[in-house]
C-alpha cells in the first residue's frame, strides 16, 4: 500500500500537469481558493 507521502506525490504532479502551477504552490494542507468547506461525495 502506498504510503500518504506517495500518494500526495502523485495528486501534485498530475495538479501540476493539468493546471499548469509550480510544484511548490501544490500543498498538503488548506483549502483551495474559493472551495472552503466543500464536501466530496462518493456515489457507487
Amino acid at each position: 500500500m502506498p504510503s500518504e507521502e506517495e500518494i500526495f506525490d502523485k495528486v501534485r504532479e498530475a495538479l501540476v500537469d493539468a493546471l499548469g502551477v509550480d510544484d511548490d504552490e501544490v500543498t498538503a494542507e488548506g483549502d483551495p481558493p474559493g472551495r472552503s468547506g466543500c464536501r466530496v461525495d462518493r456515489f457507487s
